[in-house]
């Protein structure tokens, strides 16, 4: 689970900072976050044609059939979350559970071709508020598992010799 929180997270970086202004077809910054990511071989053997920004976001941040993509860490983390065992709340489903849906839903219901739309400025606001979003929820999500299960503080006993 930490390996995908890790990778999420890094992706999700690599597409907010490599794409934060408009990119444009064919852009030389587009091969270099495809190389990054490891995702250069994908892009090339699905899309035949020039680097396009909105298939490059496509890949490496929707699509749950890329290994290297944000969608693909995040589809695993919910599965793995589903299969711990429940810190029952009392009522409904765990925060990480819920949190792992969220993020999951929100990838799902994305389109790419929205997240690349430049404002006046010339920024991808769209894009970078997703992504700080799935950020700073895949650094949540972490958070919730490490306090939940791996927090192994025990009051500390005074010891006196009688």
């Amino acid at each position: 689970m930490g390996r995908r929180l890790e990778r999420g997270i890094q992706t999700a970086k690599l597409v907010r900072h490599g794409l934060g202004f408009d990119a444009l077809p064919g852009d030389p910054e587009l091969a270099t976050i495809l190389e990054i990511a490891d995702s250069t071989l994908t892009y090339r053997s699905r899309y035949l044609n020039a680097m396009q920004p909105d298939l490059v976001l496509d890949l490496l941040l929707l699509d749950e059939g890329n290994p290297r993509s944000v969608a693909f860490q995040v589809s695993k983390l919910r599965k793995h979350v589903d299969r711990l065992p429940e810190s029952h709340p009392a009522s409904g489903h765990p925060k990480e559970a819920r949190l792992a849906l969220r993020m999951l839903t929100s990838i799902q219901l994305a389109e790419a071709s929205e997240l690349i739309r430049a404002d006046e400025d010339g920024r991808l606001a769209d894009l970078d508020q997703f992504t700080e979003g799935l950020v700073e929820d895949l650094f949540t999500l972490s958070d919730t598992l490490a306090r939940v299960y791996f927090t192994h503080a025990v009051p500390s006993r005074q010891l006196t010799g009688r």
